[in-house]
């Protein structure tokens, strides 16, 4: 079982810093790093002011991502020991990331699909 894989976003009049595609995979990666490799990261129970841990945008890269079978510019969080993040802006309200444990990737094929 994947936790928190997928999310997307939605915002009505999106800022251009919280809306951004970066930031929104930055959060997405942070969640699933705070939630699910504690242990690991060396974090202590409850919250923490740590940012030791935590990605930046200057680990991002291009990238593409399949959906819909088609390939579509995308951006890539691959420099994290435990994760792999990518995400794609999938209009302009919307933002589509995922962020999936390194340990899984040798079992996934990665494929989105949108819904209408």
């Amino acid at each position: 079982m994947l936790w928190d894989a997928v999310r997307t976003a939605w915002h009505a009049s999106p800022d251009p810093q919280s809306a951004s595609l970066p930031q929104q995979l930055i959060d997405h990666t942070h969640h699933v790093l705070r939630n699910s490799f504690r242990a690991e990261l060396g974090l202590p129970a409850g919250p923490s002011t740590s940012a030791e841990w935590k990605v930046s945008a200057a680990s991002m890269a291009e990238t593409t991502v399949n959906v819909d079978g088609h390939d579509r510019p995308a951006i890539q969080i691959d420099t994290d020991p435990f994760v792999y993040a990518v995400g794609f802006r999938v209009d302009e309200h919307v933002v589509c990331t995922t962020v999936l444990p390194r340990d899984s990737l040798p079992f996934l094929d990665l494929a989105l699909t949108t819904y209408e």
